[in-house]
């Protein structure tokens, strides 16, 4: 086995510029072995007094053990976003599977500005999220829907308060708060189909969202519906 070191430094300005649940991803090649190339995804995951809210996860599909964990075992470490996170990693690893191609001393990573957004990981949210197929059928029936989602060309969009309640804080909080025996929902900057794609979601049907991924992760967000926002992670 050998061991090769790499150094991950990301500023602590670029770590706390993120908002909750938001996350970037990058890559590096680890130095001198062309064939180790390795992405990371960093995510906030709290906005509170926690020290260590930030998560970066290191993505591993080699037979390569990072800082001691098992092989083919990605890497998950925990960083403060008000310190810069200089982070120095250790890769162990069969000399006779990969090759060295070129330099192999140690260097750091300093994190591209650009962002990347939620993108379609169908494996990770249909895999975290269980089909309920009794569930589904109840939802879809709306003899006696409760609540209405009014999209900005008036189409109405039924649903069930109970339901609705149970996956979000703030949907419960406008139910508390109305009077009316059938509450409307003004959902103007959302298309009827994200609308819908969440609802099935949450409503039993995890792969509703394919393909609609980043529209229904911003209702997600703005509804602070918790089930379908760490479906993503």
């Amino acid at each position: 086995m050998c061991t090769v070191n790499y150094n991950l430094f990301i500023p602590s300005n670029r770590l706390n510029s993120l908002k909750l649940h938001q996350y970037f991803e990058s890559e590096f090649v680890l130095p001198g072995y062309d064939d180790l190339k390795f992405t990371y995804e960093v995510r906030r995951i709290n906005l509170g007094d926690d020290e260590n809210d930030i998560v970066i996860i290191i993505k591993n599909s080699y037979d390569v053990i990072i800082k001691g964990k098992e092989k083919k075992k990605d890497a998950v470490l925990r960083v403060n976003p008000k310190m810069d996170a200089n982070l120095n990693l250790s890769f162990r690893f069969n000399p006779n599977v990969y090759h060295p191609t070129g330099n192999t001393e140690s260097e750091s990573h300093i994190l591209p500005l650009n962002e990347s957004r939620p993108e379609s990981v169908i494996p990770s949210y249909i895999s975290n999220s269980t089909e309920n197929p009794i569930l589904y059928k109840i939802a879809s029936n709306h003899r006696y829907a409760d609540v209405f989602f009014i999209t900005s060309d008036e189409t109405k969009i039924p649903s069930h308060r109970n339901i609705l309640a149970e996956y979000s804080n703030l949907f419960a909080q406008i139910f508390d708060e109305s009077s009316e025996n059938t509450v409307k929902i003004n959902v103007n900057d959302f298309s009827v189909d994200t609308i819908q794609s969440a609802l099935n979601f949450i409503n039993g049907k995890p792969d509703s969202i394919v393909g609609k991924e980043m529209e229904v992760f911003k209702f997600a967000i703005k509804y602070d519906i918790q089930a379908l926002i760490v479906s993503f992670f």
